[in-house]
């Protein structure tokens, strides 16, 4: 696929149960929500319509968790994203997987939402992509772990398009690690879509997130997650490649590149050379790409023997060429009244 999924016609649910009546707490789910929520709307990863994700924070009722997944199966004719994150309960006698409402009890597993009635709702949707994301846990573990057996609910990917991306494997702990943002798996794919993955081409379908995923997991010793796909769902793509960069932006950092290299070996203009002073700004570090003294706030315009104070960032242009340099009051007046 040559393109992200058209917005106009896709839709995602985002859920997440942070706070429980009978349960503990697990604070990062919200962020995980509030997170994904503005990634998925950049217009540089995805540009999905912000009316086209939905979040439902610690939902109450079994009918706060479903009615949006069914309303937007309905609406999606393209791409339909299925996500929760928060406790997940486990029925001691069919062993099937239950989402976790506020007010669930690890004891009572029918006062959570099984997760048959999620798959159901996807299944009958209309779009042609069906993507979950499965951040969920048992509640038998001390705060700030997460744990649930997911097989199940991974083998159900029984239909063409359908992929089933889990935190853990069966038996095994997804942590939400205390004092962190967000939980340990969402995390790493928040950072894929935020950053990117170096290397890659301009799009980045659902097994190279998966397989970035999994190595920065295991890398850091943390639960492995899995995945279960129809045909060749895994080959479809999701997100643009913030990290991929085109003949424009290597144009760019090469420009970016020989400015720097212009400025830490102290360019000044010659006499008779058409110059003159184009921007003049607060100083700030990041109009400075390369030069150490400008990075460092230190006058890169009379370069090692200036102690003076840096006031400014200016832009000059000699000879076509801008460059950018960390300037104290005296260089400021000096081009200022030459330039």
């Amino acid at each position: 696929m040559s393109r992200v999924p058209d917005p106009a016609l896709s839709r995602v649910v985002l859920i997440g149960t942070a706070h429980y009546d009978f349960l503990p707490a697990l604070a990062s789910v919200e962020d995980n929500l509030l997170s994904l929520a503005d990634v998925l709307t950049a217009e540089e990863v995805w540009g999905l319509p912000a009316d086209h994700v939905t979040i439902v924070a610690d939902p109450v009722t079994g009918a706060d968790l479903l009615d949006p997944v069914v309303r937007a199966a309905d609406e999606a004719t393209d791409t339909l994203v299925f996500y929760y994150a928060g406790h997940g309960l486990t029925d001691p006698r069919r062993g099937e997987l239950h989402l976790a409402l506020k007010g669930s009890d690890a004891q009572r597993p029918y006062t959570a939402v099984s997760y048959a009635h999620v798959r159901d709702a996807l299944l009958d949707s209309r779009a042609t992509r069906r993507i979950v994301i499965l951040d969920c846990c048992h509640s038998g573990r001390a705060l700030g772990t997460m744990s649930d057996p997911v097989t199940a609910a991974i083998d159900e990917a029984g239909t063409e398009g359908t992929y089933v991306l889990a935190a853990t494997a069966e038996n095994q702990k997804a942590l939400a690690p205390a004092g962190e943002p967000h939980t340990a798996f969402t995390a790493e794919l928040l950072r894929i879509f935020q950053d990117g993955i170096q290397g890659r081409g301009p799009l980045l379908d659902l097994d190279t997130i998966y397989t970035h995923v999994r190595a920065a997991m295991r890398a850091k010793g943390r639960p492995l997650p899995q995945k279960r796909d129809r045909n060749t769902a895994g080959q479809l793509t999701l997100v643009r490649n913030r990290a991929h960069a085109t003949p424009a932006d290597l144009e760019r950092e090469s420009r970016e590149r020989a400015r720097a290299r212009l400025e830490e070996h102290r360019h000044r203009p010659a006499t008779g050379m058409r110059s003159r002073l184009v921007e003049v700004h607060d100083f700030d570090p990041r109009y400075h790409t390369g030069g150490p003294r400008a990075i460092q706030g230190k006058c890169s315009w009379h370069g090692s023997s200036c102690d003076e104070k840096v006031v400014a960032s200016v832009l000059v242009r000699i000879r076509g060429a801008d460059v950018w340099h960390a300037v104290c009051e005296r260089a400021l007046r000096t081009l200022r009244t030459t330039l």
